[in-house]
């Protein structure tokens, strides 16, 4: 089943309950939330308590926690087995949260220093924590200056874990230079999570901008990661939160669940959607 969210990257500022709020009103299915000591809803030391209550609020607001953008930190002075042995800590505290939250999955980006040098270590850290925890997944975004579409999918072929797969993100492919020629073959059965965002060139580079207005394929990458028979989330990443010049949410939010349902026919908007009460 296809479910629409957005991360609270498109909400700056905002709280728990103000987010789940917003999510309703516009007829979301669910929200990514963040977990980060810099600026996110939860932080990895966030106690059970108040986890619970962010769980029941967007419980009381029929929103579902489609997953949890999380952090992995690195120190470059432990050796491969302490820091194979702090990855493990990291992710095992990750997947906790997220049991208490009712979120499905965590997403890890490899957005540690030398990351990819250090792939043998998440792999086995990974490993590791998927056979011994809750259920809870783990998907792994490719991400500019991190891992590429091509190594996340050579990381979910190593492992061969069906709670590891892809959180597939095509404006970061764009900007590492990828060959969507050579991706998007890979991706069907790979992917559990589309990011949706979009670009265009400026004078520096790439800007931000509306999906739908730049240069991204947005259909190619749907139908690539399975068109309709996709069994997943797809989830706007709209990030005010790194560009505070963007719109808010009051634009942004409408603006994408209003096309959703052309976008991607997978989805099915349920009644109760969009509800002010």
């Amino acid at each position: 089943m296809q479910k629409i969210s957005f991360t609270t990257l498109s909400t700056p500022g905002l709280d728990v309950q103000a987010v789940s709020a917003l999510a309703r009103r516009f007829g979301y299915d669910g929200v990514d939330l963040r977990v980060s000591g810099r600026a996110g809803e939860v932080k990895p030391d966030t106690g059970e308590r108040e986890i619970k209550k962010y769980r029941d609020v967007l419980a009381s607001d029929g929103i579902e926690a489609a997953g949890l953008l999380c952090y992995l930190s690195y120190d470059g002075d432990l050796s491969p087995g302490l820091l194979e042995a702090s990855l493990r800590e990291q992710l095992a505290r990750l997947m906790e949260i997220a049991a208490l939250l009712g979120a499905q999955a965590i997403r890890i980006d490899g957005a540690m220093t030398g990351a990819r040098s250090h792939a043998g270590e998440l792999a086995g850290a990974l490993g590791f924590v998927l056979d011994r925890n809750c259920g809870i997944d783990i998907v792994i975004q490719n991400h500019i200056h991190e891992f590429s579409t091509a190594q996340c999918l050579d990381l979910v072929d190593d492992l061969n874990h069906p709670r590891f797969t892809l959180a597939y993100s095509p404006d970061h492919c764009i900007v590492m230079n990828e060959d969507f020629a050579s991706v998007f073959p890979r991706l069907g059965g790979k992917a559990r999570k589309l990011f949706i965002s979009d670009l265009r060139m400026d004078k520096d580079g790439y800007a931000a901008v509306f999906p739908g207005l730049g240069v991204v394929p947005l259909g190619e990458s749907y139908e690539a990661v399975g068109g309709k028979n996709f069994d997943g989330w797809i989830s706007l990443k709209y990030e005010k939160f790194w560009d505070p010049g963007l719109e808010g949410p009051e634009t942004s939010l409408p603006y994408f669940i209003e096309r959703a349902p052309a976008w991607f026919p997978g989805w099915k908007k349920e009644a109760t959607h969009g509800r002010n009460g």
